[in-house]
């Protein structure tokens, strides 16, 4: 909490970069890595500003949030985002219409 400007962002974010360079032994092909991190602010705002700046240092993050409150510009990085762009994502709605047709009959 702080005045604007006053590197709030950019020490959180340093912060968590630091963090995951020292849990560098982070595998996805192991549940449970240590490598993941929950990053929270007060405003949708700061949740953006911390999101942009983390993809700025090559961090890997995913935004969550009502569609309408996340800025246009990082909306790709938002869960609901990738969920409906996912290879699955369509499979999975291609057999839900099967099914709900199938249900009809």
């Amino acid at each position: 909490q702080g005045p604007p400007g006053t590197g709030k962002t950019s020490t959180a974010a340093e912060l968590i970069s630091a963090w995951l360079r020292l849990h560098d032994n982070y595998r996805e092909d192991i549940p449970g890595s240590p490598r993941r991190v929950l990053a929270v602010a007060q405003s949708n705002i700061a949740v953006d500003q911390m999101l942009e700046a983390l993809l700025k240092r090559g961090i890997k993050a995913i935004r969550l949030g009502h569609r309408s409150k996340i800025r246009p510009d990082l909306f790709n990085s938002s869960l609901e985002y990738l969920h409906e762009n996912h290879p699955l994502t369509k499979g999975l709605k291609r057999d839900r219409s099967a099914v709900d047709d199938y249900a009809k009959e």
